[in-house]
């Protein structure tokens, strides 16, 4: 999988999106899920998620942002109807790479349940790297932080929650690599 990774960051000439980015937030996503002990309160299919969706987040990235892509109507903002073309071209790499022959990183969740939410997890994390999420993420970070106690939540809205904590995470690692 990962030599799949490094081909598909290397596709295009980005001084910025490219392997080391990848790693970087890799890196950066493991170290802060790692301090914060969200193994306390994030399962192993999420925290897989977490990290797979790191490494994959910018997968065949084209060097220009999703308001460039949209004004300019890219094949990418056409593709994807002008939302979040970039994070969907992204997670529809990743999982060309993930359902590839020889790819074995998803053998593990033989269960279609499984299956299904990890992808839902993935596709929430990536998602929510597109830069227009950013505020609302931290807004709805911050409020967390005041209260001292996450809302209670259904097990589907605390998935959706953990996926974008993550990836708002995942914003913030990369904005201070930059």
């Amino acid at each position: 999988m990962l030599l799949r990774v490094d081909v598909a960051m290397s596709l295009r000439p980005n001084a910025y999106h490219n392997r080391f980015h990848s790693f970087d937030i890799t890196q950066s996503v493991f170290v802060i899920a790692t301090k914060m002990k969200c193994s306390d309160y994030l399962g192993p299919l999420e925290l897989l998620s977490l990290m797979v969706s790191a490494v994959c987040h910018d997968l065949e990235h084209p060097g220009y942002n999703n308001a460039f892509a949209v004004n300019a109507s890219t094949p990418l903002a056409v593709r994807y109807n002008d939302a979040s073309p970039l994070e969907n071209h992204h997670i529809a790499v990743a999982w060309t790479i993930l359902r590839s022959a020889g790819c074995r990183l998803l053998e593990p969740l033989e269960d279609e349940a499984l299956r299904k939410r990890f992808r839902k997890l993935m596709i929430t994390c990536i998602l929510a790297t597109d830069m227009t999420c950013h505020f609302a993420l931290k807004e709805e970070l911050d409020g967390v932080i005041l209260r001292n106690q996450p809302p209670p939540l259904s097990e589907e809205e605390e998935l959706m929650a953990a996926g974008s904590s993550a990836s708002g995470a995942c914003a913030i690692a990369s904005s201070c690599s930059s």
